[in-house]
């Protein structure tokens, strides 16, 4: 998981034991707020500044005292205008914040890099097709996939691996 923009880590909490799991939380200079929770490893520290784009955490499914209480995933939380959230349920809704949600590409919006994609050990190399749904090119094996440089994302939970499905095209 990386910074979405520039700004300050205020909240690290690496126990499972809640809920939440292994939480980072981080105000971004542009006066909005971002908590991520259930990861699996934690990259920074309270107080430290980042750069959009920098490596602030790993996914994962901490919560409840165990390392797999939710399956993979993570849940992003954003608040608005805000560099403290107190309000737990004034969070944004993606969907209407984003815009529609089958055109995840709109063309004034920054397209996502090249990935690769392991779908319960099917490797796909998943490509931007500027406003297209990105296409996934099948790698057979493991290809050396972990060592390309790519990133990496890891799907092993069904609901993770049909969202997948519905927003790239080529994952069988």
């Amino acid at each position: 998981m990386v910074a979405a923009a520039n700004g300050t880590i205020r909240l690290v909490k690496t126990d499972t034991s809640t809920a939440t799991g292994r939480v980072v939380g981080m105000a971004h200079d542009d006066g909005n707020y971002t908590r991520h929770l259930h990861l699996s490893r934690i990259a920074v520290v309270t107080g430290q500044r980042v750069s959009r784009g920098q490596t602030i955490a790993y996914s994962g499914s901490s919560a409840n005292g165990s390392e797999s209480g939710v399956g993979p995933h993570v849940h992003t939380s954003l608040w608005l205008n805000t560099g403290s959230p107190t309000n737990f349920g004034a969070t944004v809704d993606f969907e209407n914040h984003v815009g529609d949600a089958t055109d995840p590409n709109p063309p004034d919006q920054e397209v996502d890099e090249v990935f690769i994609a392991n779908v319960r050990g099917s490797w796909y190399l998943v490509v931007p097709q500027g406003t297209a749904k990105p296409r996934a090119v099948v790698l057979g094996g493991d290809s050396n996939a972990a060592a390309s440089g790519l990133p990496v994302l890891n799907f092993t939970w069904d609901p993770s691996i049909n969202a997948l499905r519905a927003a790239v095209d080529g994952i069988g």
